[in-house]
């Protein structure tokens, strides 16, 4: 982030940025890797799953669901470590509509990951219940420490008003009967967390996706 905004809020915008200096039409003032991305499906065939680099000619296929593909057996490698052998025997139904599922569940996956587990994830929210921003972090730090900060950034962004009744019937039916999911509680008090985490995610995602 460049060195000349600041993060402020008063009454008549609410919380916004400011720049202490002046800046020109084109000037880059951020930076930043995205946490999750995901491929619209209708470009599945001609961009790598796991880079999105444009490839009409060379893409080489999951050799299991054949519904993502992959520019190079390094992209293959990392994206079945990272998200694609949760996602593969069932990818189908992940991507019936507006890819939201896919997004919920290799978010999910990444945050999993990032924390050692779910009872990692549960305790890091716990004991950490102070205001923080992006501001609050060095975005080219990629320690482990750092992506911690940022999960934690994004607990405390607005969220959308759930729908509760279907909030709460999706991420019972996630925790429950996903493969990857139902692994990760151990006890009553892990799933109840975990399936409220997942209520909140959605409306986190719900206003700030895009």
């Amino acid at each position: 982030i460049i060195d000349c905004l600041a993060l402020c809020v008063n009454e008549k915008f609410g919380r916004h940025l400011v720049t202490t200096q002046k800046l020109r039409v084109g000037d880059i003032i951020a930076i930043e890797k995205p946490f999750h991305k995901s491929l619209d499906k209708n470009v599945t065939e001609g961009r790598c799953a796991n880079c999105l680099c444009s490839n009409l000619l060379d893409l080489q296929p999951c050799e299991n669901c054949t519904s993502v593909m992959f520019c190079s057996d390094d992209c293959k490698k990392l994206a079945c470590e990272k998200f694609h052998k949760f996602e593969c025997s069932f990818i189908d139904e992940l991507t019936v509509d507006d890819n939201f599922l896919i997004m919920v569940q290799r978010s999910l996956s990444e945050i999993l990951s990032i924390c050692g587990g779910l009872k990692n994830l549960k305790k890091l929210i716990e004991e950490n219940q102070n205001k923080m921003t992006a501001f609050d972090v060095d975005l080219n730090d990629n320690s482990s420490v750092t992506e911690k900060k940022l999960i934690l950034i994004c607990q405390q962004l607005e969220v959308a008003p759930p729908s509760v009744e279907e909030d709460f019937r999706f991420a019972s039916s996630f925790v429950k009967f996903h493969e990857h999911f139902k692994k990760a509680w151990k006890t009553e008090d892990e799933r109840k967390f975990f399936i409220k985490f997942i209520i909140h995610f959605i409306g986190i995602m719900g206003r700030n996706a895009f």
